[in-house]
């Protein structure tokens, strides 16, 4: 019965002098080296899972990003279905002079936007700052422009190689049939870009375009879509190719108007010879 009774005591003894302990540690607070061993336990953390976090949301941002391109390549096939076969023009515009010129053109972002139904749709997460209303004329403001009867801000354009403008005071009045590509998988129809423009085609990689209009914002490559609906994310260089076949800006038996296999070599190599460093050369 003693030794319960010592044993007891001392256990009690042990617990109070434990609390007094705990109270005393209190009553002192941390350490300086506690408190930093305790900063760098948390810095070594943040610097751990910041970049996790930039990783996830760049991830995140490229994959909302080839989901609208691709969503735009099936609009255009959509359009394509209710239009005899003729892809969306880039613009379509029935007049020149400035007093019609807004009430009678509508740009391909405002052409499918019966079919997308919704603004988001057009930007890239990445660059919300970089969707403008590309109006095409100095001498038409922005605040002019009726938003989305005429045009869309965006960060997207159309390879107007192949989907060309429909205006007879510019360039004449034609469209591309959607059937008459024997490759569409191989065919760019749109890209991302950068401030607005609603247009694009191989120029964009000409020295004195390239960085004012081709992003880099998803792991240094771009999202492109196809004529035949798919998207993929990929190096802007990839799309040059290394033989005529392998070029993506428009195809030699069907766009004659811009060149055949001859032209697009030379544009190969002019292309290769002239990259910028500061853009990556492919995977």
């Amino acid at each position: 019965m003693l030794v319960f009774v010592l044993t007891g005591y001392f256990r009690r003894t042990e617990w109070v002098n434990c609390y007094e302990g705990i109270m005393n540690r209190r009553e002192r607070g941390f350490t300086l080296i506690e408190l930093l061993v305790v900063i760098a336990i948390i810095a070594i953390l943040a610097a751990i899972l910041f970049p996790v976090f930039a990783r996830a949301k760049q991830a995140s941002q490229a994959a909302s990003c080839l989901s609208n391109v691709k969503q735009f390549a099936l609009a255009n096939i959509m359009y394509s279905d209710d239009n005899n076969g003729g892809m969306v023009p880039s613009v379509r515009e029935r007049d020149g002079s400035k007093d019609v010129y807004l009430a009678n053109y509508k740009t391909w972002r405002a052409l499918l936007f019966q079919y997308v139904k919704s603004e988001s749709v057009y930007v890239c997460p990445a660059m919300r700052s970089e969707a403008k209303v590309w109006t095409g004329r100095q001498d038409v403001q922005v605040s002019e422009v009726v938003i989305p009867t005429n045009d869309v801000p965006s960060t997207y354009a159309i390879n107007n190689k192949v989907c060309a403008n429909d205006s007879p005071t510019w360039q004449g009045s034609y469209s591309y049939k959607l059937s008459a590509y024997s490759r569409p998988s191989r065919i760019i129809l749109m890209t991302e870009v950068k401030n607005g423009i609603w247009n694009t085609n191989d120029s964009i990689m000409a020295r004195t375009a390239i960085a004012t209009y081709a992003p880099l914002y998803h792991y240094k490559k771009l999202n492109v879509s196809f004529m035949d609906g798919h998207a993929k994310l990929m190096y802007l260089y990839d799309t040059i190719g290394n033989t005529p076949e392998e070029w993506m800006w428009w195809d030699p038996d069907v766009n004659t108007k811009y060149g055949g296999i001859s032209e697009i070599t030379s544009l190969q190599a002019t292309y290769r010879s002239q990259w910028l460093r500061s853009y990556p050369k492919g995977g």
